[in-house]
This record gives C-alpha cells, sequence and structure tokens, in this order.
C-alpha cells in the first residue's frame, strides 16, 4: 500500500514538473507516464483519466496548502487576542505565498491544469479562497488584510502565468513591507 501511494505521490509531481518545464501542450498521459518512469497502464491505474490526475493534482495542493498554513497557527492557537491570532495567520500566509522552496509551490501547476482543462475543477480552490476571504472580512482591519492576501496571490499568480517577474531583492523588500504593515497595525492596535 506505502509503495502505491508514493507511486501515486511521484507520478502527480512528474505531472507537475511536465507542465512547469514544458507547458500543457505536451501533458498527455504518454509523457507522464514516461517523466514518472511508469507504464501508461500503471498510470492508468492510479489516474484512469488526465480529469482525475487533474483533480488528484489539485486536491494535494490544497492538501499542502492548507498544512503549510496550519503550521504556525498551532502556536497562534495560544494568543487569546483574535487579532493577534490573524495577525499571526496572515504573516504566516505572507511566508507560504513568498517561499519558492516549500512542497507546495510545485503543485500550482495543477491550477494551471484545471483552467485549461475545465475551470469547474477549480470550485476547490475557490472554496478555499471564499472561506479565507470571508474570515479576512470578518476582521477589524479587513482591507488591510485584503491588500496582503491579494498582494501574496498576485505576486504568486503572476509568476505562474510567467508575467511580470519580480528579483529576488524585489522580492524580499515585498515580503518585507507586507511585514511591516502588520507589524505597524498591530503596535497601534494594541497601544
Amino acid at each position: 500500500m506505502n509503495s502505491e501511494v508514493n507511486l501515486r505521490d511521484k507520478i502527480l509531481q512528474a505531472a507537475c514538473k511536465l507542465i512547469e518545464e514544458q507547458g500543457m501542450t505536451h501533458f498527455t498521459l504518454e509523457n507522464i507516464a514516461q517523466r514518472a518512469n511508469v507504464s501508461k497502464g500503471g498510470l492508468l491505474y492510479h489516474f484512469p483519466s488526465k480529469e482525475l490526475l487533474v483533480q488528484a493534482m489539485l486536491e494535494l495542493f490544497l492538501k499542502e496548502l492548507k498544512s503549510s498554513l496550519r503550521k504556525d497557527i498551532l502556536l497562534s492557537s495560544q494568543e487569546n487576542d483574535r487579532t493577534i491570532q490573524s495577525i499571526n495567520w496572515l504573516k504566516n500566509y505572507i511566508n507560504v505565498c513568498f517561499n519558492q522552496k516549500i512542497h507546495l509551490n510545485q503543485y500550482k501547476y495543477a491550477i494551471l491544469a484545471a483552467l485549461t482543462m475545465d475551470p469547474k475543477f477549480l470550485l476547490p480552490v475557490r472554496k478555499f479562497i471564499n472561506e479565507s476571504q470571508e474570515e479576512i472580512l470578518s476582521l477589524d482591519f479587513s482591507t488591510l488584510a485584503t491588500i496582503i492576501r491579494l498582494t501574496c496571490e498576485g505576486l504568486w499568480l503572476s509568476e505562474l502565468f510567467g508575467f511580470q517577474m519580480v528579483d529576488d531583492k524585489t522580492r524580499v523588500n515585498i515580503k518585507q513591507k507586507l511585514f511591516d504593515l502588520l507589524d505597524d497595525f498591530e503596535l497601534h492596535s494594541i497601544h
């Protein structure tokens, strides 16, 4: 069972890597199987269709995203002040969106695959974003929190689609400015 889970993950990772390196025009079951070093039958055993493969890629993307965001939530949940909890969540969100090294980054190509194949596949992602935004709108500082969320997602999506690429120095400066905005708000809201 464990080796089947590993093979399944290997196929998902190969599919994401294929999109990243060669684009959607090469996103075929044959190419994915070859990239994952499995037979096409082995690929079809785990994913009977390309649509099911893309849905699994998105599920894994959301799972990794939620897991990354939960890491620091446990620490901030000990804080009784909801504003401080929310600030800590937003800081973690900034870190997750700006960290190019995390495992989650490779699964962003699942979004590209879903957009190309059937935008309805993105409904779970939209649901997650809408739930996050509803939580943000309930905050005393919802405008600032929304600006931060949209800045993070805008940068992330512009990189996904290969639009305006931001150099490392600018990335660091933007990330720091977002932290500074939250720190300033926290300083003024406590005093």
